[in-house]
């Protein structure tokens, strides 16, 4: 198994949280390393790979899947976000908008974060874009959105953390990409806007192998 900084480093730029041209500087920084980890293929593909062409993350992800437990890593992402979301940070406008991105790919259980707060940021109603909107018109916006913002992202975070929510981060393969996750519906608490794989759905040794790298992910944030 690859050492998990470089299994998480394969992991960002796969799902599209690291910049391709930085993830190249990256690869011609540490060769040596990467001749040893990878499998002679693999290494060769990947110090060949074109990392300016329109595909290089499509085929990053395909050479370097195999090394990513996706599951392990897509909970720690998400938990970031919606902390990013909970503290107020400068980066809320944006943040509220990966929501919306987010749902519209197939994270569905980001319904009210998406529809109630991101989809306002990215049409507010009184201007055509957030940054035609000034810097008081903003905060006004942003400030509407509270307290009731902090319960919905306090009320996914738990269902993240208990596992009742578990977002994988993987794009199947269609001509619709979308992002999966499992989510157990059976769960009081539980809603969201589409059809998911239930945890209950699955073999049971398939469902604790998962759970077991959840939790390993999980351990590894905190």
């Amino acid at each position: 198994m690859l050492p998990q900084p470089m299994r998480e480093l394969f992991w960002r730029v796969a799902s599209g949280n690291m910049a391709v041209a930085e993830f190249e500087q990256w690869v011609y920084a540490n060769l040596d390393e990467l001749e040893q980890r990878l499998s002679p293929d693999d290494y060769l593909g990947l110090i060949s790979l074109g990392f300016n062409t329109p595909y290089a993350r499509r085929d990053l992800k395909c050479l370097l899947g195999k090394y990513v437990d996706f599951a392990e890593f897509a909970p720690r992402e998400m938990l970031a976000l919606l902390e990013k979301a909970k503290r107020k940070t400068p980066e809320l406008p944006q943040v509220l908008m990966d929501f919306y991105d987010l749902y519209c790919d197939g994270y569905y259980f980001l319904q009210t974060l998406a529809l109630d707060y991101g989809l306002n940021v990215y049409n507010p109603r009184s201007a055509k874009s957030w940054e035609a909107l000034n810097a008081p018109e903003q905060d006004e916006l942003l400030g509407k959105f509270y307290p009731e913002l902090t319960t919905e992202v306090e009320r996914i975070i738990s269902l993240i953390e208990d596992k009742t929510i578990i977002p994988l981060g993987e794009r199947k393969d269609d001509d619709l990409p979308r992002l999966n996750y499992l989510g157990d519906t059976t769960q009081p608490n539980f809603s969201f806007a589409g059809p998911g794989v239930t945890i209950s759905e699955l073999p049971l040794r398939k469902r604790a192998r998962l759970l077991k790298r959840i939790h390993r992910g999980l351990q590894q944030s905190e």
